[in-house]
């Protein structure tokens, strides 16, 4: 046999030898093991490490509190029944292979929907070491739930949660951990329209858990419990443009009212209501998209703040009509009251002229020669005044009591104003206009003038209220000018200080303690 031969030979027997006894193929690593956990047999427990990287976070969704993220999940564990001995490591990315192959079954607890990518083929792939270790990679999408606390929104801080955990095994039996090296990563190209990434880190979370539940009992171990934290920080910019500056403009234009005549009252109904109405409707868009949750929040307080504004301006409006209207009614009654004076002035003269008359022929007819008095002259003496007293009650019960109860008009809430108003335009008229008269003739002629000169005081008491009504709604109105904008500022600026700095900086100092 040449050397030719021989080497031929040494060749075959040399493949035939690595066919039969070296294990060359992953066929043949899957020849020494079965699906199930490797350390089955073991006290000690099975060491899982795990990683995430996020590649996208977006779609946040406040009414559902939830949000989708597209990550890749690193594991790695040892199986000793995958041992070979090949220089380099078996790549595994054939997914019937996978199938018989053990692997963690881990699960996201706070997960609402998940997909794994299938195009253009599954997305994992597995790599065996020598020694057995596996370094297995996959990528899915997830839908994942976050409970929102929404009590200082839109300035709040979030913090989203990833829970991992061991659907079967307890910790006993397979110890789930992190990496050690930046377990959580993510792409730093990741931008938020809402949101902005403050922080990631890995945590562990409390995995005690009912299992093996029956009808007889069941039990109650620990399991492996890990948590990815995504601190978020949402971004002021859209709120404070399409919520913020609408319903502070909203809260200027209502003050527009105080600068407009108090006599014109379409042009400040219209104001007020259109007013009231534009910022219910802009509140209603204010809720839009967020949950229904059973406190006040922050967005809240500022809407609920800017309706009372302008409502204390409706209702600002609505006093000065009010005054407005009293003052135009005391004006047009100073009105009436100068019109009706001198013609009733006129017919009670004529009226005391026909009584004189009638009474001095009497007198004449009835007078005895001797100019004796007689008896009908006595009884005419007999209703003389005798008193002043008297007189006064008279003046009083006819002509001043008739005309303030029939002609004054005068409400019980305007009184003292009219008290006062009479007694600066007459001090003297319930003494001057009632005192004894002397003569018949000059008690009969203060009788035909009390009536008079008593209108021409409710005349100028009348015109005096009307004036005060006036300028009592004038200086409401110049009070507003200054009181609604320097009391709004001042919540403005308390808000701010509280909401934007002082909550938002203690809740993220709070949040990244955990």
């Amino acid at each position: 046999m040449d050397w030719n031969s021989r080497g031929l030979a040494w060749l075959f027997l040399h493949v035939i030898f690595r066919s039969c006894f070296g294990l060359t193929s992953i066929d043949a690593i899957l020849d020494n093991t079965i699906k199930r956990i490797p350390t089955q047999n073991v006290t000690r427990p099975l060491n899982v490490r795990l990683g995430f990287y996020l590649e996208h976070i977006g779609n946040f969704k406040s009414a559902e509190m939830s949000f989708d993220v597209d990550m890749y999940a690193y594991m790695s564990w040892r199986d000793h029944r995958l041992r070979h001995k090949k220089a380099d490591p078996v790549l595994v990315n054939d997914h019937d292979i996978r199938k018989k192959l053990w692997l963690p079954d881990l699960y996201f607890a706070n997960a609402k929907e998940a997909k794994v990518h299938e195009v253009t083929s599954p997305n994992f792939n597995m790599f065996i070491e020598r020694d057995g270790t596996i370094a297995y990679s996959c990528r899915f999408t997830m839908s994942i739930s976050c409970n929102l606390k929404l009590q200082n929104y839109p300035m709040d801080v979030q913090m989203c949660g990833i829970r991992i955990l061991s659907y079967a095994y307890i910790a006993k039996q397979m110890n789930v951990e992190w990496f050690d090296a930046a377990p959580i990563r993510a792409n730093p190209d990741i931008q938020l329209p809402e949101f902005e990434i403050t922080n990631i880190t890995a945590k562990y979370c409390k995995g005690d858990y009912r299992y093996a539940v029956t009808n007889e009992g069941f039990k109650y171990d620990n399991f492996s419990c890990l948590v990815g934290k995504i601190y978020l920080s949402r971004n002021m910019g859209y709120n404070l443009i399409q919520s913020y500056i609408p319903t502070g403009l909203i809260v200027v234009i209502s003050w527009v009212s105080f600068w407009i005549d108090r006599r014109a009252v379409p042009a400040r109904v219209t104001l007020s209501f259109t007013t009231l109405v534009s910022l219910t409707t802009l509140g209603n868009g204010l809720r839009y998209g967020l949950p229904m949750v059973d406190y006040a929040k922050a967005i809240d307080l500022w809407y609920g703040a800017c309706m009372i504004f302008v409502f204390l301006a409706l209702l600002e409006f609505a006093m000065v009509n009010s005054i407005m209207r009293k003052s135009a009614k005391y004006e047009q009654m100073a009105k009436n009251m100068a019109a009706s004076k001198e013609p009733e002035k006129s017919e009670q003269d004529g009226n005391w002229n026909r009584r004189t008359m009638r009474n001095f022929v009497k007198r004449k007819s009835i007078a005895p020669p001797n100019g004796s008095p007689a008896k009908g002259e006595k009884r005419s003496k007999s209703i003389t005044p005798k008193s002043p007293d008297a007189s006064r009650k008279r003046y009083d019960s006819s002509e001043l009591d008739e005309l303030r109860e029939d002609e004054l008009e005068i409400s019980d809430d305007d009184a003292k104003m009219w008290t006062k108003a009479v007694q600066r335009e007459s001090p003297n008229h319930l003494t001057g206009l009632l005192v004894e008269p002397k003569e018949k003739d000059e008690q009969s002629k203060d009788a035909q003038n009390a009536h008079a000169v008593n209108r021409s005081v409710a005349e100028q008491a009348y015109a005096t209220m009307s004036a005060t009504f006036s300028r009592r709604a004038f200086h409401l109105d110049q009070t507003c000018r200054y009181l609604f904008p320097g009391t709004f500022l001042i919540f403005a600026l308390v808000y701010w200080i509280y909401f934007l700095y002082h909550q938002k900086y203690a809740a993220m100092e709070e949040q990244l303690r955990d």
